[in-house]
């Protein structure tokens, strides 16, 4: 397994693509003593999800060593979201059948990680509203780029009770080119009890989108 894509933003972000090619034995082997992460892996029974969890678990880890952090402990709060309840840093992550995503911050992050294929046109209509599908549906790379926005900022707000149609919103953007290149637009949610507001930057690599988002 190696890293092919790592970044900083700023001082307060690091986020990192791993590439998944070892085996679920192998993977294990990063976690012999860590009985949290094998106790979970014991409710995941396909093979391919089993590889990303561990994939992604482990790639979380090498960003904590990075930072001079043993793994941490990983707990669940009330809404399903993971977190350390040992350290102060807060993490996201996400992964394919390719590739697994991880970031870690000082503040609150989400990252989501989505291969590009041309079913993502026919679903946009659940995940878009009127607004934005004109646009999204320009390509399917434009489309990928709305769900994992929109998924980060998810991760992000961890507001359970909306919808990514009909709460969710993300400004129109411009696709750089170059994919070791960063794209940058706004994104909101909004629902009857709840607001925020998103810096969202986002990615491609590998025929993937990656997209992370943060407070402003």
């Amino acid at each position: 397994m190696a890293i092919v894509l790592k970044k900083s933003i700023g001082e307060q972000i690091q986020w990192a693509l791993w590439e998944i090619t070892e085996s679920e034995q192998t993977l294990c082997q990063e976690f012999t003593s860590h009985c949290d992460v094998t106790d979970k892996l014991a409710h995941i029974t396909h093979p391919l999800k089993r590889r990303e969890y561990l994939a992604s678990r482990a790639l979380l880890r090498q960003l904590l060593v990075e930072q001079g952090v043993d793994l941490c402990s990983i707990a669940k709060d009330q809404n399903g979201k993971p977190y350390f309840p040992d350290c102060q840093c807060k993490f996201s992550l996400s992964h394919s059948a390719q590739y697994a995503a991880a970031v870690l911050s000082q503040d609150a992050i989400g990252i989501d990680l989505e291969p590009i294929t041309p079913k993502i046109l026919h679903l946009a209509p659940r995940f878009l509203s009127e607004k934005e599908l004109p646009y999204a549906l320009t390509s399917a790379t434009h489309a990928t780029v709305y769900w994992c926005a929109k998924e980060a900022m998810y991760k992000l707000f961890n507001q359970t009770a909306s919808s990514l149609r009909d709460h969710f919103w993300v400004e129109n953007f411009e696709l750089v080119g170059n994919t070791d290149a960063p794209n940058f637009t706004i994104g909101r949610l909004q629902t009857p009890d709840f607001e925020g507001k998103a810096q969202l930057q986002f990615q491609i690599w590998d025929n993937h989108v990656v997209a992370l988002a943060w407070p402003i």
